[in-house]
C-alpha cells in the first residue's frame, strides 16, 4: 500500500520528531479560523499565482515507494476544487485523491509556505479517511509539482504536472479498484465478430 500526499497531496520531507509525538490531526480538524473571510485576506503576488494554478487544476502524476526502489512509479491522480486561503498561511484545499484503489474527496486545510514564487505544502501527521496518517513536502512550481511523503513505516517521492481543462473523457486513466474492473468485465457485452 503506498502512502502519501500531495497536496496533493503532495511532496518533499520527513516526518518531525515532535509531530511523531502527536496524535494524528485530520484535515477537517484543521477548519478555516473563525471570522476569516476571503474578501479580509489580502493575497500576495505569489499567493495570487499558486490560487490561480492550484484552482480547478488536476495534478496528474507518479508515486514512488522508498521500500521497493526497482519498482516502477505508480500513477496518481489530484482533482482540485476551489482553492482558497483561509488564514495566515493556511489554505483550503478541496481534493479528489485518486491511486491505486483508493478514490476519496477530502476537503483539506493545509499551511502553505513561499520560498520566493515558490509553494510548499506541509502535511504533518495528518489522518485521511479511508487512506491513513501521512507527512509530505509538495513543492508547486512552473506548473510542475515533486515532493516527499511518509507515512506508516514507508514513504517515497511524488511528482508530476498540473493541467487545467481536461475533459474526463480525455483525462488520462487512473487505476481502477479490483472490484470496479470486474463489474465492468462482467457488465461489457461481448464484441461481435
Amino acid at each position: 500500500m503506498r502512502s502519501r500526499l500531495v497536496l496533493l497531496t503532495l511532496c518533499a520531507a520527513a516526518l518531525p520528531v515532535a509531530a511523531a509525538a502527536q496524535p494524528a490531526a485530520t484535515p477537517t480538524d484543521a477548519a478555516a479560523p473563525a471570522g476569516a473571510a476571503d474578501s479580509e485576506l489580502e493575497l500576495s503576488p505569489a499567493e495570487q499565482a499558486f490560487a490561480k494554478a492550484m484552482a480547478g487544476a488536476t495534478l496528474d502524476g507518479s508515486f514512488t515507494l522508498s521500500d521497493r526502489p526497482d519498482a516502477k512509479p505508480r500513477a496518481e491522480r489530484y482533482d482540485l476544487g476551489q482553492v482558497r486561503k483561509v488564514g495566515e498561511g493556511m489554505w483550503l484545499i478541496p481534493a479528489r485523491i485518486r491511486y491505486g484503489d483508493h478514490d476519496v474527496e477530502l476537503p483539506i486545510t493545509l499551511p502553505v509556505d513561499f520560498a520566493g514564487d515558490t509553494a510548499v505544502i506541509r502535511v504533518d501527521n495528518l489522518g485521511f479517511p479511508g487512506l491513513g496518517v501521512y507527512s509530505a513536502r509538495v513543492m508547486i512550481h512552473g506548473g510542475k509539482y515533486a515532493g516527499y511523503w511518509q507515512g506508516a513505516g514507508h514513504g517515497g517521492h511524488l511528482f508530476g504536472e498540473l493541467k487545467h481543462n481536461q475533459p474526463a473523457d480525455e483525462a488520462p486513466a487512473v487505476d481502477k479498484p479490483a472490484a470496479e474492473k470486474v463489474e465492468e468485465q462482467a457488465t461489457t457485452p461481448p464484441a461481435a465478430d
